[in-house]
């Protein structure tokens, strides 16, 4: 019995002495599994990267050259502006390490911020032959959202195009929003990188490299040109949604385009009152944002003109009387303010 156990013993020290060995040996080799994983990480990330980077690009290029393509509607030009927008790299910013860090976030601002202004200089004031000039109509004020008579989209493509790019800047990607608030960051869009810098360099405060961008030289310009417009744009917009175009005073509406706005009027008949409640809200939505903006410009010491025949319009609505149950509708008396507040526009 003694002969079998010894040897039983020295098997189970010697197997016992294997594993200690092996487990001496463990740190080492986690140490370059880690090395290994490292490296996996870094690859992943770049990979991730160029790959975000690449497919938000074809996007963006895509998007701009459907907003410019003058066989394209006002409505497809709008759709095609919010994917522009919403194709920044910067809307799918995760905040989530190793892939993504504040400093990455303000390369990303940057790169936007270059490749927006550069676009949009080529249509604020263009070179090519026979094509809208937008620079030169909003300093001589014939740019308008609002076309009465015979008019061409090709001949004023760009301006129409600019007027969407205006109407869209706030759009940002829904990946954006879920990770801001789940992880814990401010969502930004181009319209809120936009009003920072140029509240900041009104202020004299310290500016970002993309909100200096942003200011620099001849893109403070091309911001102010674009909030002015998306003012006009978004009532405009407002407009569709509450009155009939379609029974407007027929004389008084002749005679104010026959004499280039100097005599007559633009009198629409509201349908606002008679619309359901997401009409209503729509466009109360609309006009609040429109006098948001009017109201940052004068912030910064910019007065903005509302175009002509927009304001027109609001001045000469035809508000029907209400009854009972309509007199108490908030979004109605909330209608009825707003449309109050642009006739004392001056």
């Amino acid at each position: 019995m003694k002969k079998i156990l010894i040897p039983l013993m020295l098997l189970t020290l010697f197997t016992g002495c294997k594993e200690v060995k092996e487990a001496i040996k463990m740190p080492q080799k986690m140490d370059k599994l880690g090395e290994t994983t490292d490296g996996m990480s870094d690859t992943t990330s770049q990979l991730y990267s160029q790959l975000r980077s690449a497919q938000s690009s074809v996007e963006r290029r895509d998007a701009f050259a459907l907003i410019l393509n003058d066989n394209i509607e006002m409505g497809q030009k709008l759709t095609n502006a919010a994917k522009f927008f919403m194709a920044f790299e910067y809307n799918l910013y995760t905040g989530i390490k190793p892939y993504d860090n504040l400093e990455i976030r303000d390369m990303l601002f940057y790169d936007a911020v270059e490749e927006f202004y550069k676009n949009m200089a080529s249509v604020y004031e263009t070179d090519i032959k026979g094509e809208f000039n937008v620079k030169k109509a909003m300093k001589k004020g014939k740019m308008t959202p609002i076309h009465t008579g015979k008019w061409s989209l090709k001949k004023r493509n760009y301006e129409q195009s600019f007027y969407a790019v205006a109407a869209a800047l706030h759009k940002v990607h829904h990946r954006q929003t879920f990770n801001a608030k789940n992880n814990g960051f401010a969502e930004m869009s181009m319209y809120t990188l936009m009003k920072d810098a140029l509240i900041k360099d009104s202020q004299g405060a310290t500016l970002s490299k993309s909100e200096e961008y942003i200011v620099a030289g001849h893109n403070r310009e091309i911001s102010i040109a674009l909030l002015k417009a998306r003012i006009d744009i978004i009532l405009a917009l407002a407009i569709n949604d509450s009155m009939d175009a379609d029974e407007a005073s027929f004389w008084p509406g002749l005679l104010h385009v026959v004499s280039g706005g100097k005599l007559g009027k633009l009198e629409l008949p509201s349908t606002f009152e008679t619309s359901n409640a997401a009409t209503m809200h729509e466009a109360n939505k609309k006009i609040e944002e429109a006098l948001k903006c009017y109201d940052f410009l004068l912030s910064i010491g910019v007065k903005h003109e509302i175009d002509k025949k927009v304001k027109n319009i609001f001045d000469n609505v035809d508000l029907p009387e209400l009854d009972n149950i309509q007199a108490q509708n908030d979004n109605i008396q909330e209608y009825r303010e707003y449309i109050q507040q642009i006739q004392k526009i001056d």
